[in-house]
């Protein structure tokens, strides 16, 4: 509760407004990048391209067999 008080309610009425839960976020997301940069020494990017194997080329969310079932069927 003391951290509470000292870190995240900035106006000091005991609770966290919208405004402060903002704040923490951003905090946390800045650590959380730090914190990754240094434990793996640095950024990276990331790379989507065609599969060189002539496969299809899908982006989904969805688990991919039964996507593929889906697709030999329509195929």
């Amino acid at each position: 509760m003391r951290w509470l008080n000292n870190e995240i309610d900035t106006n000091g009425d005991s609770t966290v407004d919208g405004e402060e839960w903002q704040a923490v976020r951003g905090r946390a997301t800045t650590v959380s990048r730090q914190l990754f940069e240094e434990r793996s020494g640095g950024t990276f990017d990331h790379t989507i391209s065609k599969p060189k194997n002539g496969m299809p080329f899908i982006i989904s969310d969805q688990d991919p067999t039964p996507l593929g079932n889906m697709f030999r069927w329509l195929s």
